[in-house]
């Protein structure tokens, strides 16, 4: 064999374990395994920040979180994650956390580092402008709703007396802020002919023109015009269904309208359905909140008798409008329910509790009086408003009990950005109260 022909096959011998090297040493390339320790945030609030922490394996593991370098929280998890809160915080400020798996007490994994920065407060200084409505003859005040700062609709009656002493029979059943004053209106409508004022119990708003009241049975107006629907005549309830006094809604085509017996109707912006509640208690209000991101609503519907007794119930409105009893252990009278996207569910009544974590817990350090409605922005800002002249703020830190007449009672309440609004009785005329944030 000449040189030339054992180059040649010494040649192609070296190509071919230089493949082989190559095929030898490329391996498939795989996704880099999940961290053993993941820590995220829940819930950010003023004071406190709410972490789930992952730990990967089996049986009792113990775990560290750090904050700032320092030691906040430590514990043993059986589960895949847990929940836990940092609490003691202050408002506005940065933080980081590490979450750490303890094993035979050294620190030997750790996630990646998580920086919060918890919620500010909110400013608990008002400016208050008090009116007293009507001349007796039982005047008062039941609900009012804050379209913006210059646009708010109040709710009930307000007798009036004519120029000869004599109170006129024809009440005032609502009243109306233009950014300037007060002005008194009449929501009348048509029913068999003859026009109509009847005592007004709930007002609920989409828009300046989109406007619900309720007379036992729905209105309907853009503030100029308006329109009833008598359900009761239309074959939607049965003359022995309770009366409409409590709405909310996310659109016009979604709208509910709940009240005394535990009548719920829904409507769609054509068509009107009762919903069956499995309760003949009051529902004695309700409110929900839409998330846009998942397109559907959270309503809850606080249930009970604040003079009679009977059933204290929770109720959650489902997607398909069926309705489920909610975990109400405290069994205290529901007498109104808010939350925000942000904030715990509350109910207020004789007490006022929240629902964090799957759990009830009082609120602690208010006056022991009697709460008719609990309203708020966000977690951060939150008020309740009830008998003998009982109003608070919550600023997402603190409480602040406001200092009204104790013959005062107050029956709605509403809340706008740096605006808020309480409404009800003094004795037997109506009043009317509306803060404005100062800076």
């Amino acid at each position: 064999m000449n040189s030339s022909m054992m180059k040649k096959i010494w040649g192609n011998a070296m190509i071919g374990l230089v493949i082989v090297a190559v095929l030898v040493g490329c391996k498939t390339v795989t996704e880099p395994p999940a961290p053993g320790v993941e820590l995220t945030a829940v819930d950010v609030r003023c004071t406190e920040v709410w972490l789930k922490l992952g730990l990967s394996g089996n049986g009792s593991r113990d775990f560290v979180i750090k904050r700032d370098e320092a030691v906040a929280i430590e514990g043993k998890i059986k589960g895949a994650d847990t929940l836990v809160v940092d609490t003691g915080l202050l408002p506005a400020k940065r933080y980081r956390y590490v979450g750490y798996r303890k094993t035979q007490g050294y620190l030997t994994e750790s996630s990646q580092p998580l920086e919060v920065t918890t919620m500010d407060t909110t400013n608990h200084n008002f400016i208050w402008q008090a009116d007293v409505l009507g001349d007796g003859n039982a005047s008062n005040l039941r609900d009012v709703c804050i379209i913006k700062e210059n646009d708010i609709w109040a709710v009930g009656e307000i007798y009036l007396k004519d120029s000869t002493g004599q109170f006129n029979p024809l009440p005032y059943n609502a009243i109306y802020w233009d950014g300037k004053i007060w002005k008194l209106e009449r929501v009348s409508v048509k029913y068999l002919g003859n026009w109509v004022v009847a005592p007004l119990k709930a007002v609920f708003a989409l828009s300046s023109t989109d406007i619900w009241v309720s007379a036992g049975v729905p209105i309907h107006g853009d503030g100029r015009s308006w329109i009833m629907y008598h359900l009761y005549d239309m074959g939607v309830l049965e003359q022995t269904d309770g009366s409409i006094s409590q709405i909310w809604g996310s659109s016009p085509n979604d709208i509910f309208f709940g009240g005394s017996k535990g009548v719920l109707v829904h409507y769609d912006g054509s068509t009107w359905r009762k919903i069956e509640t499995g309760t003949h208690q009051d529902i004695q209000d309700m409110w929900g909140v839409y998330d846009k991101n998942a397109q559907k609503n959270t309503i809850f519907c606080a249930v009970s008798s604040k003079y009679e007794g009977g059933e204290k119930k929770v109720l959650q409105i489902l997607d398909n409008n069926v309705v489920k009893e909610f975990d109400w252990s405290p069994q205290i009278i529901a007498q109104s329910v808010w939350f925000a996207e942000d904030s715990p569910l509350y109910i207020c009544g004789d007490g006022l509790f929240k629902y964090e974590n799957k759990q009830w817990s009082e609120v602690l350090g208010l006056p022991e009086l009697y709460k008719n409605m609990v309203r708020g922005n966000h977690q951060n800002d939150v008020f309740v408003a009830g008998d003998l002249g009982i109003f608070a703020h919550y600023n997402g830190k603190t409480w602040k009990t406001y200092k009204f007449p104790t013959f005062m009672i107050f029956h709605g309440l509403a809340v706008k950005d740096n605006t808020v609004v309480a409404v009800g009785e003094d004795g037997d005329r109506a009043i009317l109260c509306r803060g404005v944030r100062t800076q």
